[in-house]
């Protein structure tokens, strides 16, 4: 290939590459600029590409103030917080709980003394239940729930989160202790390391970047998690999701409201991926060089 085809190749590329980000990130971008428009913009006939003006009575009304009724109706006097805060809470306990479980399991079968079929299989198995989607475990969880009195209650969504991301974190955990040389594991018995106290001195902080990766994902998945919490929860235990859902109605659609809730429920994923964004390169390279 001539040189001045490659150079048109790597421009077609270029160009495509720029085509695909504009389409992803044109959501985004309506999004945020829904979330600043005037009411009287967001209705205009042809709709505005760039807001006309810088509006943030769609932000404020979203935490409660302003003097919207059909928004504050929805979201109580104290706005998104108290959904926020919900949220906070089932995904940060739910997290933490399937993390550990998980991590404990995929070591375990990395671990385990059986043939690499059964472990093949076995791991198939556990990755197949994620497979399942939520809406379907939704009904038979309500229905379990229901008879023990968990519906409507912090300790069964975080039950149902825990199941929702179980599985992922055993799947994805298994993958980044396999590049753990087993010479290592060998070494920490042959200092004294029993199996508990050399997974917790030696393996863990090897594992920390997929420990960090896994943990971004499951909480993106709790965070944004809507089928088992619109089932399971109710008006003490609502999430944001569900909290955005419910400001539209077939009365009306608050769209700016909406979109600015949107904005600001993404937030928190946004800064703690931010946060670590270190460790998920350092994860995506694990294993790479031997």
């Amino acid at each position: 290939m001539s040189s001045a085809a490659k150079k048109c190749l790597s421009i077609l590329s270029i160009l495509i590459l720029i085509a695909v980000f504009l389409v992803l990130m044109f959501p985004i971008y309506w999004t945020a600029t829904t979330a600043i428009k005037s009411r009287a913009d967001l209705f205009a006939n042809p709709p505005n590409l760039f807001p006309v003006s810088f509006n943030i009575d769609n932000l404020l009304a979203v935490f409660g103030i302003g003097s919207d009724i059909s928004v504050a109706t929805v979201l109580a006097a104290d706005g998104l917080t108290r959904f926020m805060r919900n949220s906070a809470i089932i995904t940060t306990i739910s997290c933490a709980i399937a993390l550990t479980i998980g991590t404990l399991g995929a070591y375990g079968l990395v671990r385990m003394n059986i043939s690499k079929k059964a472990k093949k299989n076995l791991s198939f198995f556990i990755l197949s239940t994620r497979m399942v989607p939520p809406i379907s475990a939704s009904v038979p969880l309500f229905l379990i729930f229901n008879e023990i009195g968990l519906v409507n209650t912090f300790a069964g969504l975080i039950i149902a989160h825990i199941v929702l991301n179980l599985a992922f974190v055993v799947w994805m955990m298994q993958g980044f202790l396999k590049e753990i040389p087993t010479e290592i594991h060998d070494a920490s018995a042959v200092d004294g390391c029993g199996p508990i106290e050399g997974f917790i001195r030696v393996v863990l902080p090897l594992s920390a970047p997929g420990l960090v990766v896994t943990l971004i994902f499951i909480a993106i998945f709790s965070w944004n998690e809507f089928p088992l919490s619109l089932v399971l929860s109710g008006e003490g235990t609502r999430t944001v999701p569900i909290a955005i859902a419910s400001m539209w109605s077939s009365v009306q659609s608050v769209w700016g409201e909406m979109a600015a809730a949107a904005i600001v429920a993404t937030l928190p994923v946004l800064i703690l991926a931010l946060s670590v964004q270190k460790n998920i390169v350092r994860a995506l390279t694990f294993g790479a060089i031997k």
